[in-house]
């Protein structure tokens, strides 16, 4: 997980898992890269008690504390559903140089711990 965040983490994708979609009914969050084969690498991942912005801040600080390799500036594109915006890759998540992409199905996770 760590090695894809260090080889490919200028382009994340974050989801807000909601119960829905999970098998286990259990809210999570994760952020995942695309390797240089097109293939999904997982970088980091976390079950939450809700599923509100605040997690997604803890989650990405604590993806930049295990890795030292990456700063936040290196991050370029964010893609997220319609809970992101601009405004919060910029500030909240603090990735100055990211631009947000929506995605709505390319590189979302579905059925997760299935």
């Amino acid at each position: 997980m760590r090695n894809d965040f260090e080889l490919y983490g200028t382009f994340l994708v974050i989801d807000l898992c909601k119960k829905e979609f999970n098998c286990n009914l259990m809210p999570y969050i994760a952020a995942t890269t695309v390797r240089d084969d097109h293939t999904i690498g997982p970088v980091i991942e976390r079950l939450v008690i809700g599923d509100g912005h605040e997690w997604v801040k803890h989650m990405t600080d604590a993806l930049f504390k295990m890795t030292r390799k990456r700063r936040r500036e290196d991050v370029l594109v964010v893609a997220g559903d319609g809970a992101f915006s601009q405004d919060m890759v910029t500030y909240l998540l603090q990735f100055p140089n990211a631009r947000f992409i929506l995605d709505t199905s390319r590189w979302h996770l579905e059925n997760a711990f299935g």
